[in-house]
């Protein structure tokens, strides 16, 4: 006999059988659902059949996907939330920044497209207008912006009246970001804010299924994105990676993992008694080093700053967010940073000078004398030797340690590490091959698998940053791929300020009485103590920087038509400030951000 057992109508397995009278014989055949769409199947042998279902996770479906992008009124978030302060991205490379590319396409809003769309697979996930499901959509607590976008979009699906429902809920940023890491939004608004000035930065975050601390979260994998991404950070002829991160962009369009809103443009609002602010697109907040305030004001020796967000941990080796990004960057001091305002130029910092190999494979860096950490050790080779292996060994999957697979057989170990198989053996036998060398007291050699173009402003990002190794060791040391409790929360770095406390919603920075200077000698902090509270509430971050209360003060879009005249700024982006506070208060901008706003889908949901 001839057995054959069909799927949708097509035979996918057959198979010749000999029985005799009487008798019987089993003919199985394992069927996998991965490649059948989901909706109704149906298996059949000879005239029997048997009808199943395959219900695939709801964002998987890149139809879902693409609906929600057509759904964002992209134009009304921009001109009436962000106070027209912002453009709208076509993909995860930013306007001005080396590899955007203006010939890629963006998504408009269309409702009607949105609408086909979702109708269109209602059918396969078993959703109607009389069974709807309900999609939860979160943002971070005290953020207007992405709530009013959250709230827009939710509003264009609901109205729809096809059977998905969209809940937004706010989360407190700590718990947002708890949640992030655990794969548990399947559906969230955020912003990124670069690391390095560098589409690397941009690209290997949202999309390598490896690496990526965004594309892991929303579980997105798609291997040629993968091998192009490592690809274009190996290509020094700008012309030839320049068509690489092209060809990129216009595969992430076609699959449309997230939804790219905007990229803003800012204002800095200011106390007019603060002077020595400046701004660089690549800080992680404010650089308190140079700000002053005069002997005649309240508080002279304070300053008082009002935010969102709070940090996630003090440890460079493992922070990964803004909050915590502002306070690494006035504590801790890296081997790079930038000069002044210029995002794009790294100058040598802690290091004094740099050569590199002729083959690209290796940085020999010499590094400034007579530096001390906050402890009173001194800096030298063995702590930059330190500080990188510390990072690179504790791997946190959901960290910026990934910026530092180029260095020789890093990426090899974190990648041993990630899988939960690396032993102190494997940590040994990396050391062993010398990926960072120290040469003498003040001379470190670091040792690449591969040509990296992007290598020094790497490591003018915050998890190069030097940390004291006596400090380390004396409350905990390393763990292979587990956070320090200790250093989580507390520091002792370099910088120009060191974190005195750090209570729930309240870090506080007091002045270095031992700080170098920097490059030039010229830094010397003014105020004695930095004072960052976290204030939900955008109504009082206003109050209390027009009482005086603040210095600073994050201030949403939704309020600058309180303190700037708003149409001198929709007209040019003039930035003008209401006569009525002109003498107390500065509006400084418009500020040019090379952050981009997205929405993004967990592909598990």
């Amino acid at each position: 006999y001839k057995v054959g057992i069909g799927l949708d109508g097509s035979v996918v397995y057959s198979e010749e059988i000999t029985l005799n009278p009487g008798t019987s014989q089993v003919v199985s055949y394992n069927l996998t659902t991965a490649s059948l769409s989901s909706g109704v199947h149906k298996v059949s042998v000879g005239s029997l059949s048997q009808s199943f279902w395959v219900i695939k996770p709801l964002f998987a479906d890149k139809r879902v996907r693409e609906a929600f992008a057509y759904a964002f009124d992209y134009n009304t978030y921009i001109k009436d939330v962000l106070k027209g302060g912002a453009i709208q991205p076509n993909g995860p490379i930013p306007k001005g920044m080396f590899g955007y590319d203006p010939t890629i396409p963006t998504y408009t809003y269309n409702i009607t497209k949105a609408k086909e769309l979702l109708q269109a697979v209602a059918k396969d996930y078993g959703f109607s207008p009389d069974n709807p499901i309900t999609i939860k959509l979160y943002y971070n607590t005290g953020n207007a912006a992405r709530e009013k976008a959250c709230l827009l979009l939710a509003s264009a699906i609901n109205n729809l009246n096809v059977g998905i429902k969209v809940e937004v809920i706010s989360l407190a940023w700590p718990q947002y970001l708890n949640m992030l890491e655990a794969k548990k939004l399947p559906l969230f608004f955020l912003g990124w804010a670069p690391d390095y000035i560098d589409p690397d930065d941009y690209l290997v975050p949202f999309l390598h299924s490896v690496k990526g601390v965004y594309a892991t979260e929303i579980s997105y994998k798609d291997p040629e994105v993968d091998k192009l991404v490592d690809l274009q950070s190996q290509e020094f002829n700008e012309t030839k990676r320049f068509q690489i991160i092209s060809q990129i962009q216009r595969l992430v369009y076609n699959d449309t993992p997230y939804v790219w809103t905007d990229q803003p443009v800012g204002i800095f609002f200011e106390r007019k008694w603060l002077s020595g602010w400046y701004y660089n697109p690549a800080f992680a907040g404010n650089y308190y080093a140079t700000i002053s305030k005069p002997k005649n004001v309240t508080n002279p020796d304070v300053i008082y700053v009002e935010t969102i967000g709070e940090p996630q941990y003090v440890d460079p080796a493992v922070d990964y967010e803004t909050s915590g990004g502002e306070v690494l960057q006035n504590v801790y001091e890296t081997l790079f940073w930038f000069n002044g305002t210029s995002a794009t130029d790294v100058i040598p910092w802690l290091a004094e000078n740099y050569s590199v190999s002729s083959d690209g494979l290796s940085y020999t860096i010499h590094l400034r004398k007579g530096i001390y950490f906050q402890d009173g050790t001194p800096f030298n080779a063995t702590a930059v030797q330190y500080s990188l292996e510390r990072a690179i060994i504790i791997a946190d999957p959901n960290g910026p340690a990934w910026m530092l697979g180029p260095i020789k057989g890093a990426e090899a170990l974190m990648e041993k590490i990630w899988a939960g198989n690396a032993t102190q053996a494997d940590v040994d036998a990396w050391k062993a091959q010398k990926p960072i060398e120290v040469l003498d007291t003040y001379t470190v050699r670091i040792n690449l698998d591969r040509p990296y173009a992007p290598l020094p402003k790497v490591l003018a990002f915050t998890v190069a940053s030097i940390v004291s190794p006596s400090y380390v060791e004396a409350h905990g040391g390393v763990q292979i791929g587990q956070h320090n409790d200790w250093m989580d929360k507390h520091t002792c770095g370099t910088g120009p300020y060191m974190l005195e406390s750090w209570t729930p919603g309240v870090v506080t920075l007091k002045r270095n009485p031992n700080y170098w200077g920097g490059p030039n000698g010229n830094i010397h902090p003014k105020v004695e103590r930095v004072i960052i509270k976290e204030v939900d509430d955008p109504n009082t971050r206003l109050t209390d920087l027009l009482s005086g209360q603040a210095d600073t003060a994050y201030i949403v879009r939704d309020m600058w038509p309180q303190l700037i005249d708003i149409n001198k700024w929709y007209a040019n982006q003039t930035v003008v400030v209401l006569d009525q506070y002109k003498n107390d208060i500065n509006a400084i901008g418009p500020l040019p951000t090379f952050d981009i706003d997205f929405l993004g889908f967990n592909f598990n949901y």
